[in-house]
């Protein structure tokens, strides 16, 4: 389990820096980093209320979630960022950005939890190794949902800013060449 748990903080940090590498905005990845632990604690909150441990199961499904909890909340502030650089207040960006990628993302969303679901309701030992699996993803990536829709574009209205004259990030530098 030791071994899992550092593989969980090593995902953080590798995701805090990929996050960084491509949006080159400290505020930004800020606000993305936020999603991860605020949908985590959603999946101890399950453990906590089922009376369940945590296990290898639970350790891999917060594993296999980290990267899938971020999607939503780039999606929706890189078009809120869109807006911004485009002209409109940080306010009206947040609103009209979200509004315009909110049924690709509860789409997605949908998606996956159709994958994990039925993992809840498999019999035997199976059942018994997977149940917690499909429970913790899903209730991770419907609570990252609601994050995105919800969080994310209230602190990138307060946060973030035009910044036409920023210093481009290593990737911009490199992708605009």
């Amino acid at each position: 389990i030791n071994s899992l748990l550092e593989t969980i903080i090593l995902a953080l940090i590798i995701v805090g820096l990929v996050v960084l590498f491509f949006l080159g905005r400290w505020r930004a990845t800020i606000i993305i980093m936020l999603a991860i632990p605020i949908s985590l604690i959603g999946s101890f909150i399950y453990l906590y209320l089922t009376g369940s441990s945590l296990n290898i199961i639970s350790l891999s499904a917060l594993t296999i979630t980290i990267g899938l909890v971020v999607d939503d909340a780039i999606v929706v502030l890189e078009n809120i960022t869109t807006h911004i650089e485009r002209g409109s207040r940080p306010r009206q960006a947040a609103v009209y950005g979200t509004e315009e990628v909110s049924l690709s993302i509860i789409a997605s969303t949908l998606t996956i939890v159709a994958v994990f679901l039925p993992m809840t309701m498999v019999g035997g030992f199976a059942g018994i190794m997977f149940k917690q699996l499909g429970w913790m993803v899903s209730i991770i990536i419907t609570l990252s949902l609601i994050i995105s829709m919800t969080l994310t574009p209230m602190m990138s209205s307060r946060m973030l800013r035009s910044e036409k004259d920023r210093v481009a990030g290593a990737f911009d530098k490199w992708y605009n060449k």
